[in-house]
């Protein structure tokens, strides 16, 4: 059996980690609502989804700028002093 130390020791943890759930639970909350307002994105999934898409937009253009201004290098490196 446990003793009343050992208990409101017990009950003071279990308010710790509910408090902890809570803060957690809000901030949850919170990111849902940005990820609505900001990106029309009602869930994570969604969210994670257009991450994944947004990231290989992102890879793409940067790909494609590197191709332009390697050609842009080539067309006017000499009269720029590019390297």
């Amino acid at each position: 059996m446990i003793d009343l130390k050992e208990f409101k020791k017990l009950r003071r943890r279990i308010a710790d980690l509910q408090a902890e759930k809570d803060r957690a639970q809000g901030a949850y909350e919170q990111t849902l609502r940005r990820l609505k307002k900001e990106f029309k994105c009602s869930t994570l999934e969604t969210a994670e989804a257009l991450h994944i898409k947004l990231n290989q937009e992102a890879t793409q253009l940067e790909k494609e700028f590197e191709t332009q201004f390697t050609k842009f290098k080539e067309a006017w490196g000499d009269v720029l002093s590019i390297d």
